[in-house]
């Protein structure tokens, strides 16, 4: 049986023309839906900022003991809107941790708010941030010779 292939494609362009005319206004509706969570994902962005938090057990592949975990402590410090299409919405963040092999990491970052980020972070004080930070910079100071 020979198969004529120009009249299967006018056949399969018609089903998806079809398939497009039915999608239309379900993608009119699913795009607004989509900007009404964007929108209120903004707002909580927005109301994050100032934040702190830690995540716990941390760790790097494979740990073995309770001892290859550590916190990341997280503080938000501001929130910057996407400048055109190819950017986003991200928030700045501080993060702080000393790793399980005693490496102390202070760093800046922009992270996207589109992803859940802090729903499974524990909120803790700015004073908890502060604790945490102060001792590992009295540790490392006082040990400078390790530089």
């Amino acid at each position: 049986m020979k198969v004529d292939k120009e009249i299967l494609k006018k056949e399969r362009d018609g089903i998806v023309d079809l398939i497009e005319k039915l999608r239309a206004p379900y993608n009119a509706r699913l795009e607004e839906i989509d900007n009404l969570l964007w929108e209120e994902k903004l707002k909580e962005a927005q109301n994050n900022i100032g934040k702190c938090f830690v995540y716990r057990n941390n760790c790097y592949s494979l740990p073995k003991t309770q001892k290859d975990y550590w916190n990341n402590y997280y503080k938000v410090a501001g929130f910057k809107k996407a400048v055109n299409e190819d950017d986003y919405d991200r928030y700045i963040v501080t993060e702080c941790y000393k790793d399980s092999y005693g490496n102390i990491c202070i760093k800046q970052e922009h992270d996207c708010i589109s992803s859940p980020r802090f729903e499974d972070y524990e909120e803790i004080s700015s004073k908890d941030l502060m604790r945490f930070t102060e001792n590992y910079w009295l540790n490392w100071r006082g040990n400078e010779n390790i530089l």
